[in-house]
């Protein structure tokens, strides 16, 4: 969280003693550094992060050759938080606050919040690749061990999601406590699985992702059922390390976490099960929607 990461790190630091802590804002200083000699940079974040003045004052501190301009977009997280991607709203917000004239003519743009990402193809094509956009990545040995790991099922089981979702949101409504606290939970596991990731901690990875999938069932009745609980089995019992349904649950797609060395059993085992295999790979660019007609 670049938020805590800039009014934080240091009092935290000091407080773990000799446990080491990591902020996400370095790894960009030291990339923008690295790479870039006399740049216009531009910076967009939370008030928090923005009013910090972080990433100029270390910036600057190692280059002063840059020049550094930071706005603070406060509504582009929660927008991102309620699902807003892709769609005439957010189209707006971004246009809105990437007009704004602290950015004029910057050559490049730090995304500073870990969800930002996840708009960048629209801020991409807001400044149409004329500005390289930097967004938080993890480090490469972390990111192609986690590929490496990562395989995707397709369970070829589930009616339409909305059923389940239907659930879902009639126990919110009805404030049943078990999946309330279930939501709090995910949510809180879904940000340590953040930072697990940012400091390349792929074991605690593995801890949370089946943390976040038992939760998940506590959603409401239909995210799991017997046969998604024997294909669980299956793939733990042959090697798997950690798995979660995506999605809504009720079927659809699973991930497992396993080594290499594991996969093909697990494949295998799976496949009799009518549980197929789907190569995928993780891409840097966000998310994208694509549109298939004629089929």
């Amino acid at each position: 969280c670049n938020s805590a990461s800039s009014v934080a790190y240091k009092k935290v630091t000091k407080i773990c003693g000799k446990i080491p802590v990591f902020n996400v804002i370095d790894p960009i200083v030291r990339h923008v550094n690295n790479n870039c000699n006399q740049s216009k940079i531009g910076v967009i974040g939370t008030k928090t992060t923005i009013q910090s003045n972080i990433y100029e004052n270390k910036i600057i501190s190692e280059n002063n050759n840059h020049k550094v301009f930071s706005l603070a977009t406060p509504l582009l997280a929660p927008m991102i938080e309620e699902g807003f991607i892709n769609e005439e709203i957010s189209k707006k917000i971004i246009q809105n606050y990437l007009n704004n004239p602290i950015l004029k003519n910057i050559n490049i743009l730090i995304l500073a919040c870990t969800h930002y990402p996840l708009i960048q193809n629209e801020i991409n094509h807001f400044y149409k690749k004329k500005v390289n956009v930097i967004p938080l990545s993890l480090k490469k040995n972390t990111l192609k061990e986690l590929q490496n790991n990562s395989l995707l099922f397709h369970m070829d089981s589930r009616g339409h999601s909305a059923k389940v979702l239907k659930k879902q949101v009639e126990n919110i409504e009805k404030s049943s406590n078990k999946t309330l606290e279930a939501l709090e939970n995910a949510k809180k596991i879904a940000i340590q699985i953040n930072d697990a990731l940012k400091q390349n901690d792929l074991t605690k990875f593995i801890e949370l992702i089946n943390q976040g999938w038992e939760e998940k069932k506590k959603f409401a009745s239909g995210v799991s059922n017997k046969r998604i609980e024997q294909i669980c089995r299956n793939a733990l019992s042959n090697g798997g390390e950690a798995l979660k349904v995506t999605g809504a649950g009720g079927g659809g797609h699973l991930y497992v976490y396993a080594k290499q060395s594991k996969q093909k059993k697990i494949k295998e085992v799976l496949k009799k099960m009518g549980v197929n295999n789907i190569p995928f790979e993780f891409t840097n660019e966000g998310g994208k929607v694509k549109h298939i007609e004629n089929l």
